[in-house]
């Protein structure tokens, strides 16, 4: 068996997802942001077709309740440091564990969230000067991330089930997706724990099948 690199994204803030996964996001009527919120992530993102690169920056609203507590407003950006320009934003008042590149350059960006008791992934890709969500997902655990000796990525993607009243992935549900240049393709769903055997033997590490 081919010796694999695997990648645990691993929740960055302990205590914010333990406040947050319980929230359940309902709508609730809202006075407008405050006009400066507080800069809580910077994450310099280096593609090919900008001098500059990409810089995407996580600010946090909060609002004025008296003694209501409010949560707060999370508004993810994406700029173009060459035309300083925003060209995505997202905003959510899911907490932001984590947002990181896949890879040194030209690589995809994934943006970890908490919220409604589980945790969101968000996949950006930078195509022809715009930056797009290539990937949606969900789950009660953190994804893997798993590389094969051309580097590209799959993200895998792992449902698990109640064992003795915990959540566990032993006999969970794992969607394995792969990156094809433009967009993740979904290669299977296998049993959690066949899930690195099932891409050794596809051929998915190590050199690809010709």
């Amino acid at each position: 068996m081919h010796k694999t690199n695997v990648l645990l994204i691993c929740a960055l803030v302990t205590l914010a997802v333990v406040s947050t996964l319980g929230q359940d996001g309902s709508q609730q009527s809202r006075s407008p942001l405050p006009a400066q919120g507080e800069r809580v992530l910077v994450v310099p993102w280096r593609v090919s077709g900008t001098s500059g690169g990409l810089l995407c920056t996580v600010s946090e609203y909060r609002q004025s309740g008296g003694e209501k507590v409010t949560i707060p407003t999370r508004i993810l950006t994406v700029e173009n440091q060459q035309t300083s320009s925003t060209i995505y934003k997202l905003e959510t008042q899911d907490a932001v564990i984590s947002a990181f590149p896949l890879g040194d350059y030209s690589s995809r960006l994934l943006i970890t969230l908490a919220g409604g008791s589980a945790y969101h992934f968000h996949v950006l890709a930078y195509v022809n000067g715009n930056v797009k969500e290539v990937l949606d997902a969900a789950s009660k655990l953190e994804p893997e991330i798993v590389f094969d000796r051309e580097g590209h990525e799959m993200i895998l993607v792992t449902q698990p089930v109640i064992e003795q009243g915990q959540w566990s992935a032993a006999n969970g549900t794992t969607d394995i997706f792969g990156w094809t240049g433009d967009s993740y393709r979904k290669i299977a769903s296998v049993a959690w724990r066949d899930r690195l055997t099932f891409l050794t033997k596809e051929g998915l590490f190590g050199k690809r099948k010709q």
